[in-house]
């Protein structure tokens, strides 16, 4: 290489800086604190198992079905039955929930923390100078779905986030994260 050539300017970009773009996602961005009100968690818990498991109410309809064939005395006492076992199946699940409330593995998951969003992980803290954290992996999180008030995030049967809108220091930091979320394909194309 002789002294004559130009050297070349090297450029240096931004981790997550768009080429040719102006926007590009910081190197972290935080919310709020937030805890999880239990009763919100029990409710959305028991949506989400009612939703994926459908199928469940149809087997007491089908006990219905079947004895009304057989008469109304037949009729009545599977009526009862199916009606037992409705309420047993819903029982069922709002104990799983109320009592992943009160265990002691998941009490972390009721307190005040701080979520920051990254390029590679989400880290979730106890408070925003904290050096612990649990790591949150993209490939951990399966979907996310954009409700009026929040993004929930789906992770495992029926482990879930749940992110109000309210909890982002400003809107542009809500716009970022839902631009995050799309890059990891995560949250659907409106």
């Amino acid at each position: 290489m002789d002294n004559n050539t130009p050297k070349q300017k090297k450029v240096y970009m931004q981790p997550n800086q768009y080429l040719g773009g102006s926007m590009r996602i910081e190197p972290g961005i935080r919310t709020k604190k937030y805890q999880l009100p239990t009763q919100l968690f029990i409710s959305m818990g028991m949506k989400s198992a009612i939703t994926k498991y459908w199928w469940a109410f149809g087997v007491p309809l089908a006990m219905m079905l079947v004895a009304a064939f057989f008469g109304l005395n037949v009729f009545l006492w599977t009526a009862a039955a199916a009606v037992l076992l409705t309420v047993i199946y819903i029982l069922f699940w709002w104990i799983q929930f109320y009592g992943a409330t009160q265990l002691p593995q998941s009490k972390p998951m009721f307190e005040k923390l701080v979520y920051e969003f990254k390029n590679d992980h989400v880290l979730i803290k106890k408070s925003a100078e904290s050096q612990e954290a649990m790591v949150l992996n993209w490939e951990q999180i399966l979907a996310v779905e954009k409700t009026p008030d929040a993004y929930i995030l789906r992770m495992e049967k029926f482990q879930f986030l749940h992110l109000p809108y309210t909890i982002f220091l400003s809107d542009r930091d809500l716009k970022l994260v839902e631009t995050l979320f799309r890059r990891k394909k995560v949250l659907p194309e409106a």
